[in-house]
C-alpha cells in the first residue's frame, strides 16, 4: 500500500501527457505573423522620410526632375519657341535655355492675352541626364502682348555662367527691355545681375534709356524676377 500513491501518480502524469499529444497541433500561419509583427529597419525609415521630403520640394519648387533630353521638359500642348544652348552655370557642360509658350485656357475670350510664356533653365549632367533647375513664368510677355510689332519675344544669349533675355514691342513708340542673370555657384542660383529699358520715337528719333543695377534693384532670384518690378523708362 505504501506504493499505491506514487503508482497513481504515474498514472496520472501518463495521462496528462497522452492528452496533451492527443489534441491536434495548430497550424500556425507564418504570413500572418510576419504581417502583425513586421519590423521597420533604421533604412525603410530614412528612405520613407527622403521621399516625403522630396516630393513637395520637387512639386514646390519646380526641380529635381531629371529627363534624356532638354526638349522633353516642354509640356504637353506647349509649343517650344525657342532652345539656346550654353553653359548657364560655368561647369563646362552644355546647358539649354528653353522659352516655351503654354497653351490658352479654354475661356480665354476675343482680344484677350493668353499667358506669359515660360523660361526653363536646363542643366546638363556629365550622366548624360537633363535636370531642371529653375522657371520663370513672367520673364518674357504673352504673344499678343508686343503691340503692332507682334510677338514680343527678341531672342536670349547664353554666356559662361550667365545668361540674358530680350523682349521688344510698341508703334511709333519702340520699347526694348533686357535682362540678365548670373549664376552664384555658392549659392547654386541664377541672381538679377542688371535690367536695361529703352524707347525710342520712330519718327523723332527721341530716345530715353534706362540701366538698372543689382544694388539698385536688390538681390533677386530669376525664378522670383517679375519684370513689372522694374521702374518704367518713357519719353519726355
Amino acid at each position: 500500500m505504501k506504493y499505491l500513491p506514487a503508482f497513481l501518480g504515474a498514472i496520472f502524469s501518463s495521462a496528462v501527457v497522452a492528452g496533451c499529444y492527443s489534441q491536434p497541433l495548430e497550424v500556425v500561419d507564418e504570413s500572418a505573423i510576419a504581417t502583425e509583427t513586421s519590423v521597420t529597419t533604421p533604412a525603410q525609415v530614412a528612405d520613407d522620410s527622403n521621399m516625403q521630403s522630396k516630393e513637395p520640394k520637387s512639386m514646390e519648387a519646380g526641380r529635381d526632375e531629371v529627363k534624356d533630353s532638354a526638349q522633353a521638359f516642354v509640356p504637353a500642348g506647349a509649343k517650344p519657341l525657342e532652345t539656346i544652348k550654353g553653359d548657364l552655370n560655368g561647369d563646362g557642360i552644355e546647358d539649354a535655355l528653353l522659352v516655351i509658350d503654354p497653351p490658352a485656357p479654354g475661356n480665354l475670350a476675343a482680344g484677350e492675352n493668353g499667358p506669359d510664356r515660360i523660361v526653363m533653365l536646363v542643366l546638363g549632367g556629365a550622366d548624360g541626364k537633363w535636370h531642371l533647375a529653375a522657371r520663370n513664368n513672367k520673364l518674357v510677355p504673352c504673344s499678343n502682348c508686343g503691340g503692332v510689332m507682334g510677338d514680343p519675344f527678341g531672342y536670349a544669349r547664353v554666356s559662361s555662367g550667365s545668361f540674358t533675355v530680350v523682349n521688344s514691342g510698341g508703334s511709333r513708340e519702340r520699347w526694348t527691355d533686357s535682362y540678365t542673370f548670373r549664376y552664384a555657384p555658392a549659392d547654386k542660383a541664377w541672381w538679377l545681375e542688371g535690367v536695361s529699358r529703352q524707347v525710342i520715337d520712330t519718327e523723332t528719333d527721341a530716345e530715353n534709356k534706362k540701366d538698372f543695377t543689382a544694388a539698385e534693384l536688390g538681390k533677386v532670384r530669376f525664378e522670383d524676377f517679375d519684370p513689372s518690378s522694374v521702374p518704367a523708362v518713357t519719353l519726355p
